[in-house]
C-alpha cells in the first residue's frame, strides 16, 4: 500500500523529438530563464493552464494556481526516441510540501492514537476517545481528502496530455 500517491506511465508515441517538443510548448508557457524570472512566472499573464521547462529529453509541468487552484500536482517526464518509435515517460507526484504535510497528518493521527491507548490502559483516565469520539477522522478525513484532489487533478491532466499530444 502506497502512503503518498503517485503515478507512472509509459506511452508509446510516433511523435519525433521536433514535434514532441513543438507540441509541449503549444500546451504550456514555458519558464523564462534570466533576471526577470520571478516576475515572470507571478505577474505576467498566463493564457495556458500549465507552465513547464523542457531540457534536452526531460521536462517538467506544474499547473498554474490561476487556473487550477489546488498545488496538487508535479509532473516530471521522459521523452526517448528508438528505431523510429518514441516513449513519453510520465510521473506524476505531490509536490514536496504537500507531502510533508501528509506524513505530518499521518504521523500526528497515529501519535494520538498510541499516546490514548496509553493514558486508558495506564492510568485509567477519560480518554480523547471516550470524551470525542469522532477526533480521530479528522486526520483520516485530511488525507483522504488530499488523495481524491490528487486523483483528480491527475485524471484531468492525463487525459488533457494525451489529447493534446494526440497519444491514444
Amino acid at each position: 500500500m502506497k502512503l503518498i500517491p503517485y503515478k507512472k506511465l509509459l506511452i508509446d508515441s510516433n511523435l519525433s523529438k521536433d514535434s514532441f517538443r513543438n507540441r509541449f510548448e503549444s500546451f504550456a508557457e514555458l519558464n523564462e530563464f534570466g533576471s526577470n524570472q520571478w516576475y515572470n512566472n507571478i505577474f505576467k499573464k498566463k493564457s495556458k493552464k500549465y507552465v513547464g521547462t523542457i531540457i534536452g529529453n526531460r521536462f517538467k509541468l506544474e499547473p498554474l494556481v490561476t487556473y487550477s487552484r489546488t498545488p496538487f500536482l508535479k509532473v516530471k517526464g521522459y521523452f526517448s526516441e528508438q528505431a523510429g518509435k518514441s516513449k513519453i515517460e510520465i510521473e506524476l507526484t505531490l509536490p514536496l510540501g504537500v507531502k510533508i504535510t501528509l506524513l505530518v497528518i499521518i504521523i500526528v493521527g497515529i501519535f494520538l492514537l498510541v499516546m490514548d491507548y496509553v493514558i486508558k490502559s495506564l492510568l485509567d483516565f477519560p480518554t480523547v476517545v471516550q470524551e470525542y469520539p469522532y477526533v480521530f477522522l479528522f486526520p483520516l478525513i485530511l488525507y483522504m481528502l488530499v488523495i481524491f484532489l490528487f486523483n483528480i487533478q491527475s485524471n484531468f491532466f492525463l487525459n488533457s496530455f494525451l489529447e493534446h499530444f494526440e497519444v491514444g
